[in-house]
């Protein structure tokens, strides 16, 4: 076991750093870890992406590998063991299906221990055929490879469970959300409506979320069409990627549902906690999640939520909001939401902010993540 506190080298392997929940999260725990003394190296199997710059900023160091998507790569394979070799880390952390793959690989040439991650609680039919041979493959080695599967959903290792992942290998670590970014702010939230000509008699239901099948934003245009019908007060937000004017797709949904004046369209933001601060009750309408990020966030800022009963969502949000399990509505669940007076639903806020700090906190994470580093 190594001591707490001892200084320690990781190095992660992550399949890509677009903007994502397991790549969103790679960048908020780094500097958490450093805390902990515990210094980090990042290898990015693709070319990159937005958070290549972001990681970089904190200081941390960054080699991407420029691996073509769904094709194995012999000199990405030698490039990452020499990475490995340079770096010495005492273990590699691997983020995502074809970084534990690569990783593995690397971790076996260099006799370096392995952690991989579980992020997925589905898998989609649109899975390439790469992605699903690779879980196979993953599944047959898990009992020998990895020293711990870290899995941020408690769905999410069942499932793989299911597929044949070694079930004593899992330990649960639930993502963690940064509070005092997260927070209720009364000044952000007025510069927000003010930038967005939006009144502060206005409702606003919101929801963060690239735009992907899986999100289903369809389904909440509908319910939003069908519970605020009567409320002239109530106006749609919706901001993530391709969540805007020129995507065709989402634009007939909302012609098609008669809420174009009612309708604010963010595309992708940075500054994620406006929003949440800007709105009063979020969303969740996903047909397949694990622990989403946005959801825990839009808690952390005092929303009243609501969201689907997918992955760990009905863990998460238990007190803090409402969960729309199989066979009931997305917009009766809205009008439940939306007749609450104001007190009583900023206090369904403050019960979900309180148990994201209770137990979410990115502090409760990262210590999570730095004993089990350690336990062997």
């Amino acid at each position: 076991m190594n001591e707490p506190n001892a200084p320690l080298r990781v190095m992660h392997v992550i399949t890509d750093l677009d903007v994502g929940g397991a790549e969103v999260m790679l960048t908020r725990v780094l500097p958490k870890l450093a805390l902990y003394q515990v210094t980090s190296e990042v290898v990015c199997l693709s070319g990159g992406g937005p958070l290549v710059e972001t990681l970089r900023a904190g200081g941390f160091n960054v080699v991407c590998l420029n691996m073509r998507p769904g094709r194995f790569s012999f000199s990405a394979l030698a490039r990452l063991i020499g990475c490995v070799d340079a770096f010495q880390p005492d273990l590699i952390h691997s983020w995502l299906y074809h970084a534990d793959f690569l990783a593995s690989l690397a971790a076996i040439r260099t006799h370096v221990p392995i952690y991989w991650s579980l992020h997925n609680s589905e898998f989609s039919p649109e899975a390439k055929a790469s992605t699903r041979i690779v879980v196979r493959a993953l599944a047959f080695l898990s009992g020998r490879l990895p020293r711990k599967i870290l899995s941020c959903s408690r769905t999410a290792a069942a499932l793989h469970v299911q597929r044949g992942y070694r079930a004593d290998k899992i330990a649960f670590v639930p993502n963690g959300f940064d509070t005092a970014v997260f927070a209720p702010d009364a000044e952000k939230r007025k510069r927000f409506r003010e930038a967005h000509g939006i009144s502060e008699s206005d409702l606003i239901i919101g929801n963060v979320a690239r735009f992907d099948p899986q999100k289903n934003h369809q389904g909440l245009i509908r319910a939003f069409r069908d519970a605020a019908a009567d409320r002239p007060d109530v106006r749609l937000l919706l901001a993530g990627r391709r969540m805007d004017a020129g995507n065709d797709v989402l634009m007939g949904w909302v012609r098609e549902a008669g809420i174009e004046s009612r309708l604010i369209l963010l595309g992708e933001q940075r500054d994620v906690a406006a929003i949440l601060n800007g709105i009063d009750i979020f969303v969740l309408p996903s047909i397949s999640e694990a622990f989403p990020l946005a959801l825990g966030e839009a808690m952390s800022c005092g929303c009243a939520c609501i969201a689907t009963d997918v992955g760990d969502c009905a863990e998460l949000v238990q007190y803090g909001g409402e969960i729309v399990r199989d066979g009931e509505n997305l917009s009766d669940a809205l009008r439940r939401v939306l007749a609450l007076p104001a007190k009583e639903r900023t206090a369904v806020g403050t019960a979900a902010r309180t148990r994201i700090q209770n137990f979410y906190s990115i502090d409760r994470m990262v210590s999570r993540l730095d004993e089990l580093y350690r336990a062997e």
